[in-house]
């Protein structure tokens, strides 16, 4: 789950029924026991794998870095206590999205139709194929969504629906705080936040003028929806475990469950992912820490956990440009 979408699935989000916290089996009902004694291997191989908060220093300035959970899970108060110290010592808090910049997200979303809906009164029919929109309308039928009600929709939007299995819906739904806004109602009044990149740059990922593509993910996203609550269950087992990193080597594991004829589109996907919305955000935000660093001698920042490991993650691009990086103890 991207913390920028949160609002749009509250908004667009076609589940329904009571509150149910994600619960139950996990990736142990996807793999055997040593396909996740290879997963765990493997993250531990990850450079900067070591736990979900960092200290670097550099030049007498100090920056904590606190990689979050998106939604909520028993267990992440005692987490939030933890960086909390850090968090009230601070000069400035940097957040993949401020509580400011998420209501502009909001109200962008609400008065700009051109961002959710086709252009020129097209529908879904018009602009693709024929073959892609019988087999679109036939997944969306399977999962209980009306094609009709939908196709006047860029089908990014639609499939900001199915990231996420119906427990977590509902946990967002219902405003139950993630990480992110356990931290950001802890931050002392008058200290500024900012955002780590515009709004527009993660949204940029989804959408876009190339509706084939969406719709491409879009049929991704419906055909993986079996697995998606014991993947989320594992994501947070891991984020509370503090081994986040595990679920870069489950995601690729998944890779075994596709279907051949989407394999390309999941291939691809996931190497957008790698490239687009982990690097590439990750470097956008290394250049607006350092950048504040000159004018704070403080800086926590909180980031999706994931976004910590590896070279190219937060933790191993602030290393690479000369900053003393250290795991923060339990």
């Amino acid at each position: 789950m991207f913390k920028f979408a949160a609002p749009l699935v509250a908004a667009m989000s076609f589940a329904s029924g009571a509150l149910a916290e994600c619960t139950g089996p996990g990736v142990e009902s996807l793999f055997s026991e040593a396909q996740i004694a290879g997963f765990k291997a493997e993250s531990a191989s990850i450079p900067y794998s070591d736990g979900i908060y960092w200290r670097a220093e550099k030049d007498g300035t100090e920056i904590n870095v606190a990689g979050t959970l998106h939604i909520y899970a028993q267990g992440l108060e005692d987490i939030a206590a933890r960086f909390q110290p850090a968090l009230a010592q601070a000069d400035l808090v940097m957040f993949e999205i401020t509580p400011a910049d998420e209501a502009a997200l909001e109200q962008a979303m609400m008065t700009d139709t051109s961002m959710l809906l086709l252009p020129k009164n097209k529908k879904l029919p018009q602009v693709l194929s024929v073959e892609k929109w019988l087999a679109l309308s036939a997944a969306l039928s399977r999962v209980g969504v009306d094609p009709a009600e939908v196709a006047a929709f860029q089908p990014w939007i639609i499939n900001m629906n199915f990231l996420l299995p119906p427990c977590a819906l509902q946990v967002i739904e219902a405003g139950e705080p993630g990480m992110e806004d356990m931290l950001q109602a802890m931050t002392p009044e008058g200290t500024p936040m900012a955002s780590l990149e515009d709004w527009r740059v993660g949204l940029g990922f989804f959408s876009g003028p190339d509706f084939d593509r969406q719709a491409d993910e879009l049929l991704l996203s419906l055909a993986t929806l079996p697995y998606l609550a014991p993947v989320t269950v594992e994501t947070i087992r891991a984020y509370l475990d503090g081994d986040p990193q595990m679920m870069g080597p489950v995601t690729k594991g998944l890779a075994s469950f596709i279907d051949p004829g989407l394999r390309p589109t999941y291939d691809t996907y996931m190497q957008r992912v790698d490239d687009e919305l982990l690097e590439g955000r990750n470097k956008i935000w290394v250049r607006a820490i350092e950048t504040a660093a000159k004018e704070n001698d403080r800086i926590f920042v909180a980031v999706g956990a994931m976004h910590l490991g590896g070279e190219t993650g937060v933790i191993g691009l602030l290393a690479e440009n000369g900053w003393a990086v250290s795991p923060m103890p339990d």
